[in-house]
């Protein structure tokens, strides 16, 4: 793939220092995580909020809130207070803001957080939610690789995070969200195939402009776990009883209930 065209921020960050690994004969049979452009403190504040701005219509487009919801609205209907959600590694906040709008149009008392290791995503994630009238999420710093989760929420989420961890990081997040929810874990993520390569490299171009995302949404596919891969993952993290189930654009759902 031809690089894209250089772009310098202010602090000497360049797009093309990163590795380029999406050359032809790429093989998606092997897991490749290497560090994302997103993920560098280096990267100009104008092309981090830019590639916020792709991911949140890329999640949109994706329906990725939709497939939280079904579960979230059934388990608020056996509460006899509001259902407490916690979404981990937030970003830029867009499954809050969504799921919060939901929970608000249809009379379903929630309260939904979000929380992640960037200051600077998290800047983003309230001004978001402020100017979308979603005044009452709450968003915090926590490191989650190393603090553990706060244990009084009822359903401990994320989406689109577990592809950026090591084998041995992502079984630790996922015991520790177990060990800390109330009543549920719900986890949302890429699929390393060869279709879900295809829509990521394609489609992170038709729907956005940022160049951030456009290398990011392939490499994350190369990152992604296979199914077979996380199958093994969620039996190490103590989560064998899980629904996991799969749904368009090449991602899985996986739904674990608190004995």
């Amino acid at each position: 793939m031809e690089h894209e065209t250089q772009l310098i921020d202010r602090s000497g960050f360049a797009i093309e220092d990163f590795p380029q690994t999406l050359s032809a004969g790429h093989r998606l049979q092997e897991r490749c995580l290497l560090p994302e452009l997103m993920d560098d403190p280096r990267l100009d504040d104008q092309l981090h909020y830019q590639a916020l701005d792709g991911l949140r219509r890329i999640n949109r487009i994706s329906r990725c809130s939709e497939r939280f919801w079904p579960t979230l609205k059934r388990l608020a209907t056996t509460m006899d207070r509001p259902l407490r959600v916690l979404d981990v590694a937030t970003g830029g906040g867009d499954v809050v803001v969504s799921l919060s709008r939901m929970a608000q149009r249809s009379g379903t008392p929630m309260q939904i957080d979000g929380c992640d290791i960037s200051r600077r995503a998290l800047q983003y994630a309230r001004q978001h939610a402020e100017t979308t009238g979603m005044k009452d999420c709450r968003f915090f710093a926590i490191d989650v690789l190393n603090e553990s989760l706060p244990d009084d929420y009822d359903v401990i989420l994320n989406s689109l995070f577990l592809h950026h961890l090591t084998r041995c990081e992502t079984v630790r997040v996922l015991a520790n969200m177990a060990a800390s929810c109330r009543r549920a874990v719900l986890i949302s993520d890429l699929r390393r195939t060869r279709w879900g390569y295809f829509l990521a490299t394609a489609g992170s171009r038709l729907i956005t402009r940022s160049p951030i995302v456009h290398l990011d949404g392939a490499q994350s596919v190369r990152a992604a776990w296979s199914d077979t891969e996380f199958n093994t993952i969620i039996q190490e993290a103590g989560l064998g009883d899980s629904e996991l189930t799969f749904h368009w654009p090449q991602r899985f759902f996986l739904k674990w209930c608190k004995p």
